[in-house]
Formats: structure tokens, sequence, C-alpha cells
């Protein structure tokens, strides 16, 4: 009894860890089935004589979205055991040799299955019936015992039964299965010797299953199938008929206004990033996510500190102090929604504060800068960050900014904020960035201070990777081409980013072809050249 147990518990954990990856075919499903087969009794008689059989069950399958099912069946039938070989003293049974006896019965069972596929379906069951057994002889008469109404002729047959189920279309499958009946009685032969007579069976059969076709919401998925039943009209759903959710947010497509969102940030009801101060900044992003409601922001989340026109006239001049100019980061998730340059409501407080700004200093002038992250096509991607650019433009101008004080630019992937091979990387690049002028030029100007540097590139060598030096300054070679414009243009993005760009001409090999190598520079000594490469990495 004890292998026998083993045997199912072993099916049992087996099935349970490799079934994880198809959906079941019998989910939400009835089965009718008619099988046939052996019986083969151990009782007291020596050996034991094949019989056979007959059993129909109905059984119902839950509803799942996984490769394993459960389901429960009811069953009846009926058949014969057999033996011969009896050894027994009892003068009763001394003219006996085998027996048979007819068995009917019918119980309830729990079903496992688990999918291997499309065709192969094994399963296991525990079941109980109520068995009622008449032992005879071959003349067709009761056997001693039974004739004279020693023991009652009914018991609880307890069964495990396991087997495979293979596919043959939807509807059908053919079906071989091994069980195993135990009955705590020694009366099956009508033989007692105070050991429980069992039995095993091994049979084949058909099943008819009986799926719903209907597909209620109009999906594609049947509701056999469907585990989101009431999905509206026309949107988008998945193998098992619920709505897409393509940044696994939980917030399904058809109602995520930010589809997005990088994986594991927390979202709104609407799908969007968390901004628990409404500053603009998504809290994931946003290095104080505690700040005061229309409070100006950097592009980090943290309080800009803007002063009005009086108080910059009031303020002692200090000709070795920095005056920092206001700017402002809109993050494309919290923005915007998914491929439009609509600004959504998320960031008007921290545009309002700006055009505040911009009304105080009417001298100033601003650049408004879109970029994406580098998925998708190249002029897509610039024509959106443009439009974003504009669609923050048209804001400054309805707060009654005039136009002409901005320059907008739609950078598309070009200058890349943070790593665009990781999601999170992809999210900080896809923003729109609000900058005076001033400062943005200086920041690309101040690129040029090499050109003071007196730096013999005759006598430069390469120290190390891909630092050069002439034994006095050092720099760093990016990359190197054979067209000049394209040079041109890496010199440029460089700039943008706010590396110290530019290029050389040197003439390569016997034929002395001219390359272009792009360096950024310059540094006083190797250690900070190789700091600088640590953390542009």
């Amino acid at each position: 009894m004890k292998s026998y147990l083993f045997v199912f518990f072993s099916f049992f954990i087996l099935t349970t860890v490799c079934g994880q990856n198809n959906s079941h075919p019998f989910s939400n499903s009835w089965v009718i089935t008619g099988q046939g087969g052996t019986t083969i009794a151990m009782t007291d008689f020596q050996e034991s004589k094949v019989d056979y059989f007959g059993q129909g069950s109905l059984e119902y399958y839950l509803p799942t979205s996984s490769a394993n099912v459960f389901g429960f069946r009811v069953f009846a039938g009926t058949g014969f055991l057999a033996g011969e070989g009896l050894n027994s003293t009892n003068p009763l049974y001394a003219d006996i040799n085998e027996f048979y006896s007819k068995i009917v019965y019918g119980g309830v069972g729990l079903v496992y299955s688990l999918s291997l596929g499309e065709v192969v379906q094994p399963y296991i069951s525990a079941n109980a019936a109520y068995l009622i057994f008449d032992p005879f002889k071959s003349d067709d008469t009761k056997m001693p015992r039974n004739a004279a109404g020693e023991y009652t002729t009914d018991d609880i047959d307890y069964i495990g039964e396991f087997g495979v189920r293979f596919l043959v279309s939807e509807s059908f499958s053919l079906n071989l299965s091994y069980a195993f009946n135990y009955v705590i009685n020694d009366n099956l032969d009508d033989i007692w010797s105070n050991e429980d007579d069992m039995f095993h069976s091994i049979s084949g059969g058909i099943s008819y299953y009986i799926m719903p076709n209907e597909d209620s919401d109009s999906d594609g998925i049947k509701d056999s199938k469907d585990l989101c039943e009431n999905t509206p009209m026309g949107v988008a759903v998945d193998e098992f008929g619920c709505p897409l959710d393509s940044d696994s947010d939980k917030i399904a497509d058809y109602l995520d206004m930010c589809a997005d969102t990088p994986l594991n940030v927390p979202v709104d009801e609407e799908g969007c990033p968390k901004d628990s101060d409404m500053d603009g900044i998504a809290d994931f992003i946003d290095d104080c996510p505690n700040t005061p409601k229309n409070v100006l922001v950097d592009e980090k989340g943290c309080e800009k500190i803007v002063l009005t026109a009086a108080e910059e006239k009031e303020k002692p001049i200090n000709t070795d102090e920095q005056i920092e100019t206001p700017s402002l980061t809109l993050s494309g998730a919290a923005n915007f929604e998914l491929g439009n340059a609509e600004l959504l409501p998320n960031p008007k407080s921290g545009l309002k504060k700006m055009a505040e700004y911009m009304k105080e200093n009417p001298s100033t002038r601003w650049v408004i800068e879109g970029h994406t992250d580098n998925l998708g096509r190249k002029e897509i991607n610039k024509k959106l960050s443009e439009e974003r650019a504009k669609s923050v433009l048209e804001f400054f101008v309805s707060h009654g900014i005039d136009a002409d004080r901005f320059e907008v630019i739609g950078a598309g992937a070009a200058n890349p904020a943070a790593d665009n091979a990781v999601e999170f990387g992809r999210a900080v690049n896809r923003r729109v960035v609000i900058e005076e002028e001033k400062s943005y030029l200086e920041k690309i100007k101040s690129m040029e201070t090499f050109k003071s540097i007196d730096y013999d590139y005759s006598s430069e060598y390469n120290i190390e990777g891909l630092i050069f030096t002439d034994n006095e300054f050092y720099c760093i070679q990016v990359s190197s081409w054979k067209d000049r414009e394209k040079a041109n243009r890496e010199v440029a993005k460089l700039r943008s980013d706010g590396h110290s760009a530019f290029f050389i001409l040197t003439q390569v090999g016997k034929n002395k072809e001219n390359w272009f190598r792009v360096r950024v520079g310059f540094f006083d000594n190797l250690q900070g050249a190789r700091d600088y490469i640590n953390r542009i990495r």
C-alpha cells in the first residue's frame, strides 16, 4: 500500500513542478468518459485470474490559466473478479478451486491533470466508491459463506488512479489508465484469512469534452478559456482573454495613461508613476519627494531657489559667485501620454512658477529641448521630441510669454541623460528640458577651453587604453572617422552632453589616409583622465 501512495505523491509533485508553461485544454469543461478493461484480484486464492469491467464517469474541471487543473468526478461501473488455486483445509471448500465475484460500484473523486502540450494530458485521481460484491462458484451458485449470509456484501472501495489522455481533437481523447482498489474487507473471495482483499484494474477508454463555445465579450477568446469574461468591446487581450498590460503595472493598457512605466515603479490609478508632491517629477526619480505644492523644482525634484527682479537688484554682486538660473526638466512618463505630445495636468504647477520667473525677467531668452529614448525610428523620435517641446512653448505663450523669447529644439535620442540599455535609463531620457539660453550657450562654449591649451600633438603617444598624452596634458580618444562631417556631428553631440570635445586630423598608413579622431580633454594628470572615463561609463 505504501508503495502505491509513494507513486501517487511522486507523480503529483513532479507534475506540479513541471507544469508551468501551457494553459490546460480541460479548463472550465465537462468530460464524459466511457472505459473498459481488465481486473486482477489479489485474494486468498493462490493465483489471480484476469477478468473484465466497464465504467462510465462525468467530470468537471475548474477554470485555470496554467498547465495544472483540478476537477471533480462521479462514476459508476460493474465487472467481475476471479481467482483459482485454493489451498484450504475447510471442508466447505473441498471441491472449490476457483471463485468469481460480481462487483457493482459508484462513487466520487478528485482529479488533478497536467498538460504536457496540445496532446498529452496525464492525470491522477483519488476516489471513494460504494461497492457491492457477490462471490459465486464456477457453476454460478453462491460461495458457501455468501450463501449462508455470514457477512454483508457491501463496503467502501478506496481507489487511486493514474493515467494519460491523448487528445485527438478539441472534443475527444483516447485514454489509458491504471487503478488500485483497496477494500477494508476480506470477503471478496468468500474466504476469511484476516488479510484484506484488493484488486487492480487496467483500462482504455474514450472521453468527450463539452466546452462552452460562447464568447460573451467578443474578445476572440472562448468563455471556457476566458479568465476575464467582461472585457470592454475592442480592448486588446492576452491569450487568457484579459486586457493587455504592457508595462506590468497592474493597470490595463486601455486604462493606462502611461503605458511605458518602468518595471516595478509604483503607479497611481491612471497607471502613471506616482508623484506624491505633484511637482512634475515622478517619485522614482525624485530626490525630494515631499516638496511643498507650487514650489519650482529642478530636474531632481528639489526646490529651485529663484530670486525676483527686486531681490536680484538688492543682492550684493559677487564676481566670484556663479549665479544659477532656474531650469526645469519634465519627465516623459509622468507628463505626456505614450507617443503623444499633449501635456498632462501634472507638470503645470512647475511650469507656472517658471512662467512667473520669465515675466519678472523679461530680458531672458530660453531654450526648450525635447528628448526621447533610442527605441523606434530616428525620424519619429525627433518629430515627437520637437512636438513635445512645442507643447511646452504653447503653455508659456498661453501664459503671456512672447514666443520670440524661445528656441525650440527636437533632439530626439541624440543626447541621452542615462543609459538607454536599461528601462530605467530610457525612462529618464524621455524628457523636456527648459533652460535659459545664456546658460545653454555657456554650457556649450565652455567646452572650447581646450583651445587655450598648448598641447603638442606631434609628440603625443598612447599611454593606456584610450588615453593619450604629450607628457604634459592628457586627453581621451572617443572615436575615429574617415568622414569629417560625421566627426563634426559626434563632437556636437558630445558638447551638448557637457563634454569638452574636439577632433584632430591624423594621417594613417602608407597611403597617408585622413582620419578624424574625436577627443575629450584636457586633463592635468593621468588619474584625472581615468576618473573621467569611469564617470561617463
